[in-house]
């Protein structure tokens, strides 16, 4: 199984560039378990070098980060690269997805999920939905 993971917001930390807690745990437990894991991200080009740079003094695997201008660019990587599973925590990404591509979205923040479940149940139905690593963990290998 190949597994694709955004940077920002899923490993990363959007406010202080801090890794998210149990990120590298899960991401080494799933390839330990004999999935592919890669990162698909949308970051400008300017910042692209120090994003693969975190991502080694973080202690992330690094070798397969491809890195997209627009969000809605994902899904064709996505596809190139035969991913099964997408991990984001953004729906509008996500949303592309949906029917072509299993989908995580990585939703920390409740009110966030109330709100989209209320506005956008139909999104909410397609898609699986964690709040926390181990979630994630618990979808991906069980």
């Amino acid at each position: 199984m190949k597994i694709a993971v955004d940077i920002g917001g899923v490993v990363k930390s959007m406010v202080d560039d801090t890794p998210i807690e149990r990120a590298k745990e899960g991401i080494y437990k799933c390839m330990t378990a004999g999935h592919q894991v890669i990162f698909i991200s949308k970051c400008a080009a300017l910042y692209r070098v120090k994003l693969v740079e975190w991502l080694m003094k973080n202690g992330y695997p690094h070798n397969d980060v491809f890195f997209c201008d627009r969000p809605h660019d994902k899904l064709a990587i996505a596809k190139r690269e035969k991913v099964d599973w997408m991990i984001d925590d953004k729906m509008q990404v996500l949303r592309d997805f949906v029917g072509q591509i299993r989908c995580i979205w990585f939703c920390t923040e409740p009110h966030r999920l109330d709100g989209a479940r209320h506005h956008q149940p139909e999104f909410v139905e397609k898609v699986q939905v964690a709040s926390d690593w181990s979630e994630i963990i618990d979808i991906l290998l069980s």
